[in-house]
């Protein structure tokens, strides 16, 4: 999975880091809650430069992550 690195520097320091596609520091995530009693949901990492993201089904929502919907214009991929 070319966006691994960047779900892991959002679990560590919140932070997306580089685009893998275009190398942009000009990155975002956001996250869904679906199970309030579990913090379970869905999110994407995504490249407003690219236009490039990466959809992530299912994760459990730390508190101090970003909730925030995926912009319409962002090309997810699986």
């Amino acid at each position: 999975m070319k966006w691994l690195k960047n779900l892991e520097s959002i679990c560590s320091y919140k932070e997306p880091g580089e685009c893998p596609i275009c190398k942009s520091k000009n990155t975002d995530y956001g996250f869904t809650v679906i199970v309030k009693e579990t913090n379970m949901g869905f999110g994407a990492i995504w490249c407003n430069d690219c236009h490039n993201g990466y959809h992530i089904s299912r994760i459990k929502i730390e508190k101090d992550m970003k909730l925030q919907s995926v912009p319409e214009h962002i090309k997810l991929n699986q």
